[in-house]
């Protein structure tokens, strides 16, 4: 374990030209020493990439070196717990959280990690039985979220909308992820199923928008969603006319629910956070279909609605129903700072993602980063 530990401090507090850290097995023994070889770590930082690979214009030089040596010095940490043997558990436990670190994961989807790091037990009595009464809950919990799952398949299959949207995406499990990372309690469980619908539609209109619809029709759309008048939209697509009855009623649904339960009607707060979204998909088309290039403050700013985390966090509020006074609405239809932090977050994490639009990020990325004067760097040039 001191040797363990001897090496972690070495990796992790080394200098920049860190000597690579090669651990030499003794013989009949599972303990390690330790033998330093400068030449690995000492090797400049682009002799070590792949000459093949092009990073023109995504990061800049100082960012680039921090990455590297962190990288590095990770791969220098894993052949550490290699050479500790699969015995070891401190082996098996931090090696597992370098795979999955804890600014990336969620304790749920982590749970079977740990039993399985743990499943040789211990000699602690008291820490087994705890384990135990762990998996006991864990298989509690999973049995829960799988019937929230069945509910959620049977209430997108009645719906009937992938049928209807064939260009829409059609990923239930996947919406119901979200809201399972969002309410991890246990008993939140018909929250839980309630969320995963309003966030089902964030993904259909945002497809409606970036994937089939033309910009009048979306003009159109727009305006429905805003009035909200199930009786005036005969000017529609048909689609359209789908969709926005389906989200007319879904959001009417959840309404009547909040307040039969919380005896407050959200529907005024609901439609407007739909109406906003909506705003916000129709700017991005708009400067999409033109070929406008964005200011970074004004991709960010629209970023905030469109980013979808608005509406999310609306639903959660009155689906949870803690602290619903008319001050406290009033406060969350002006968009409140936790909203815009997490928007902004979620705004920037979309950069790139949508293949349909890699001209128009790749650009707005690039003029983001002048307007905050940083550079660029090339590496790798084929």
């Amino acid at each position: 374990m001191e040797l363990f530990s001897k090496a972690i401090f070495a990796v992790y507090n080394a200098p920049k030209k860190i000597p690579h850290i090669q651990l030499t097995p003794k013989p009949s023994s599972q303990k390690w020493s330790t033998a330093q070889d400068h030449g690995l770590l000492s090797t400049p930082s682009h002799l070590l990439t792949n000459s093949k690979t092009n990073y023109a214009n995504t990061i800049t030089r100082e960012d680039d070196d921090i990455c590297f040596l962190h990288a590095r010095k990770l791969d220098v940490f894993r052949h550490v717990l290699s050479k500790l043997g699969e015995e070891a558990v401190e082996a098996r436990v931090v090696g597992n959280t370098l795979s999955n670190p804890h600014h990336k994961s969620l304790a749920t989807f982590m749970a079977k990690n740990f039993f399985a790091t743990n499943s040789r037990g211990t000699n602690n009595r008291w820490l087994n039985i705890l384990q135990e009464v762990a998996k006991t809950d864990f298989n509690m919990v999973q049995s829960l979220h799988q019937n929230e799952i069945v509910q959620i398949s049977k209430w997108w299959k009645e719906l009937g909308l992938a049928k209807e949207l064939k260009f829409a995406r059609d990923q239930p499990v996947k919406w119901y992820i979200w809201s399972m990372a969002c309410l991890t309690d246990p008993k939140l469980s018909e929250e839980r199923v309630e969320l995963t619908k309003p966030i089902s539609f964030i993904y259909l209109i945002d497809d409606i928008f970036d994937v089939y619809g033309t910009l009048d029709e979306l003009i159109l759309f727009t305006e429905a969603v805003n009035r909200w008048e199930i009786g005036d939209i005969d000017h529609l697509p048909d689609y359209m006319k789908i969709c926005f009855k389906a989200l007319h009623d879904m959001t009417n649904e959840i309404s009547s629910k909040v307040y039969q339960k919380h005896g407050w009607n959200p529907l005024h707060s609901l439609r407007k956070t739909w109406g906003s979204l909506c705003n916000a998909f129709l700017v991005e088309a708009k400067w999409f279909k033109s070929g406008h290039l964005p200011k970074a403050e004004d991709y960010l700013k629209n970023g905030i609605v469109s980013s979808g985390v608005n509406v999310v966090m609306v639903h959660i509020f009155f689906l949870l129903g803690q602290g619903i006074t008319k001050q406290s609405v009033e406060l969350l239809n002006e968009t409140p700072a936790i909203i815009v932090c997490s928007s902004n977050s979620s705004a920037l994490g979309r950069l790139g993602k949508c293949s349909g639009k890699l001209i128009f990020i790749s650009s707005t990325v690039n003029m983001m980063r002048i307007k905050m004067g940083t550079t660029a760097h090339t590496y790798g040039a084929t």
